[in-house]
């Protein structure tokens, strides 16, 4: 586990563009900005020359980028060749979650996962099967009332071999990295804890991604003893404070910290009691203030440190609408 930075505590510290987090070899400090790779990544991993540790083979790679998709949810994850979308954000993000892809992969992925099938994390998974046809689509439900769902499923069907309901303890392989189904279907009735938890091991480094599930599922979570002591944290529900128990995040027991939310959402995300339970561990939470090329441009790059630097916007696209500032569709 790594040393744990300050926190920059600002409402404005969430994750509203891409950032970057490397890692040198295998959960290592974090490199200077000075020596970070132009890819406009969100996190970076890579083997290190003579280095094979942990099931890790010398020149492998392993890529995040969390998607600025707003009050909603996207992380597109790429490990040697490989390549897994979780989420794709609401339905008017489907061009931006096509445009990443089109950028991004060769036209296929491994895995797609709706975490779960409120529009704000399935509604524009309909744009990445425009741009990807995948091997696996995996969600927790296949069936569910709104017509965001009924595209998934349509586009799904069409070009993501059709839906998969995962079980806790299926794992599979992305290039190197290993992924764990954590959780999934903790509380059927209430849409939010259907999600699909899941944990990628890459080396000595590890994420969990938790989607929208709250308090509920992760009292299960720890109930079942698994290993989900991970590098950093895809922070529950947008940073509620109906999920990330104190309890969960202590076995957590996280570096970094990402949320994903829309700035000035009318929900109030991340809630301040989310924000103090982060401030208590000393976490580093992945933002980028006051970015001046935010209010621009969809994508930008952010360096590790104690003052965040945003040095360069890879993608050109300035936002259709401004500044993505407000969640109005369904779920969240």
């Amino acid at each position: 586990m790594q040393t744990k930075h300050e926190f920059l505590r600002r409402t404005a510290a969430v994750i509203a563009a891409f950032f970057t987090l490397t890692f040198t070899g295998c959960g290592q400090t974090p490199e200077s900005p000075g020596s970070l790779p132009v890819s406009g990544v969100v996190s970076e991993t890579t083997a290190q020359s003579g280095q094979e540790t942990a099931g890790v083979s010398e020149g492998g790679s392993f890529i995040i980028h969390f998607i600025d998709v707003g009050q909603a949810d996207s992380a597109l994850i790429t490990c040697d060749g490989h390549s897994m979308l979780i989420d794709g954000g609401n339905a008017d993000d489907s061009n931006l979650v096509y445009s990443v892809l089109q950028r991004e992969t060769e036209g296929h992925l491994d895995y797609v996962i709706g975490t779960h099938a409120h529009e704000d994390h399935i509604g524009g998974l309909s744009g990445a099967f425009e741009a990807d046809t995948a091997d696996v689509t995996f969600c927790p439900v296949t069936e569910y009332d709104s017509k965001a769902f009924r595209n998934f499923k349509a586009r799904a069907d069409e070009r993501g071999g059709g839906i998969t309901v995962p079980a806790v303890g299926d794992t599979f392989t992305l290039g190197e990295a290993n992924v764990t189904v954590v959780a999934v279907n903790s509380v059927p009735e209430d849409t939010n804890n259907t999600s699909i938890v899941i944990r990628i091991v890459y080396g000595d480094t590890s994420f969990l991604f938790t989607g929208d599930a709250e308090q509920e599922t992760e009292e299960k979570i720890l109930e079942s003893e698994q290993d989900i002591e991970s590098t950093v944290l895809k922070v529950g529900h947008h940073g509620s404070s109906t999920s990330t128990s104190q309890v969960f995040l202590d076995a957590v027991n996280p570096t970094y910290a990402v949320i994903s939310c829309g700035k000035d959402n009318s929900y109030g995300h991340p809630h301040s009691e989310t924000l103090a339970k982060l401030a208590g561990m000393a976490l580093k939470l992945a933002n980028v203030p006051d970015c001046p090329y935010h209010k621009q441009h969809t994508l930008c790059r952010y360096e590790t440190g104690d003052v965040p630097n945003c040095t360069e916007c890879r993608l050109q696209w300035a936002l259709a609408q401004g500044q993505r500032n407000e969640g109005t569709k369904q779920g969240y």
